[in-house]
């Protein structure tokens, strides 16, 4: 007569067996796709939306703030490159003299140049209006 007693470790056997053919199938679909190191990306514009010029005047920065913010800085779609130059193309006078030391193409700079512009602007609004 044939032993039909079941054990724990036959499933647990049975299981690893699966899972170690279910992750040899994903890494065999996985290698065909193609590498985002090397993958294009379409290219990014922006919507179109006229973004006023911000020269540095205090009074007009939370038009400005509320316009980039929505339009570019929040976008997940647009690279930080893209909104740095976006970013510099919209700031003339004293506010584009803050930021003009910050190199295009680097990515940590968009954001330094962001929170450069709110650091003295939002401090400078509140001081007017307080």
């Amino acid at each position: 007569m044939e032993d039909k007693s079941w054990t724990c470790s036959d499933d647990i056997g049975e299981l690893m067996f699966k899972a170690v053919c279910l992750k040899e199938d994903i890494d065999i679909e996985l290698s065909d796709l193609p590498s985002t190191s090397t993958q294009e990306y379409p290219r990014q514009e922006a919507p179109k939306v006229d973004i006023p010029h911000f020269n540095g005047n205090a009074k007009e920065w939370p038009i400005f703030f509320g316009l980039f913010t929505e339009v570019i800085h929040d976008r997940e779609d647009i690279s930080v490159t893209i909104k740095l130059n976006h970013l510099r193309s919209c700031l003339k006078g004293k506010a584009s003299t803050m930021v003009s030391h910050l190199l295009i193409g680097s990515v940590a700079n968009y954001q330094k140049a962001w929170n450069l512009m709110c650091k003295r602007y939002e401090n400078n609004r509140f001081s007017l209006t307080g």
